[in-house]
């Protein structure tokens, strides 16, 4: 590279080049352009993402969607106990309501329905933490000394649930470490580019296709996901590594970002075949938007 070409000489060059050929469609990308593809990532479900929520859904919709109707019924028993939760000694939900939320059903813990964990407890039950934690980061619930405390927030966005999915959808995929939930390792990167798995299940997901496409499709596309992720299993070899990425990559997307939502259906054929395809509802709540 010419030694005289400054920082701001190599910016102007670099927004020429996106300005003459950001807008042709990339192989890579799965036919977004670069343009659309910075999009995704850098400012997924703002103003200029082509991936958003759609702002009018269907109450029918909403009421199939697992972890909203999960937050609403805690913070609707938050509100009949006078809009305040006091919490254990050592800061959790009490059992008696920790079994309450748990027992709606909306999402089940296998290890709970295998029996192998007995639910005595909030730290028994992930997606009962999970749901505290949401709440609290999108501040619908605040913490007040040895309370749970229902805000005006909340109180106002129980009235409006497509409100209420949007500001949970982002605090969830934008806010919430994921890493918290699992023991894959920080791995930030298949999270920070979530949006381009939700636009691979939004345009390819009407067919059942095997996990692995998916995973291949992605790698192509944002190659330096894998090339960054550090496998947990203790193992060194490449086959470890991308087990332990497959493993993460069904848990943090498939069964959780995407199955929490209602999203995805999964057909496990055995241990080593996953097929997908979105739901009926996908293309209800997750909009798509070339410009």
């Amino acid at each position: 590279m010419d030694k005289n070409i400054t920082d701001k000489d190599l910016e102007k060059m670099q927004d020429e080049y996106m300005e003459k050929f950001g807008n042709y469609p990339v192989a890579e990308f799965e036919n977004l352009s670069a343009i659309q593809m910075n999009n995704l990532v850098e400012d997924f479900l703002g103003e200029k993402s082509p991936i958003k929520l759609y702002k009018d859904i269907d109450s029918q919709v909403l009421d199939q969607i697992p972890l909203l109707q999960m937050v609403i019924r805690y913070m609707e028993i938050v509100e009949r106990e006078k809009g305040a939760i006091k919490l254990t000694t050592a800061g959790y939900i009490p059992p008696k309501l920790v079994k309450e939320i748990y027992e709606s059903g909306f999402i089940l813990d296998p290890y709970i329905e295998s029996g192998e964990v007995k639910l005595n407890k909030e730290l028994d039950c992930m997606i009962v933490e999970l749901v505290k934690v949401l709440c609290i980061l999108a501040e619908v619930v605040v913490e007040d000394g040895n309370k749970l405390v229902l805000t005006e927030l909340g109180k106002e966005l129980m009235k409006n649930r497509v409100e209420l999915l949007n500001v949970i959808f982002t605090v969830y995929n934008k806010e919430l470490n994921w890493s918290y939930f699992d023991g894959c390792g920080e791995n930030i990167g298949l999270q920070s580019n979530y949006a381009f798995m939700l636009y691979l299940v939004k345009k390819l997901g009407r067919k059942k296709l095997n996990l692995d496409i998916y995973i291949n499709k992605f790698n192509r596309g944002l190659p330096s996901v894998f090339e960054d992720f550090q496998g947990f299993s203790g193992k060194d070899s490449i086959t470890e590594k991308e087990l332990d990425y497959k493993y993460t990559f069904y848990s943090r997307f498939i069964e959780r970002a995407l199955g929490y939502f209602n999203l995805v259906n999964v057909y496990m054929k055995n241990e080593n075949t996953i097929i997908i395809e979105k739901t009926d509802i996908f293309d209800k709540i997750v909009e798509f938007s070339k410009s």
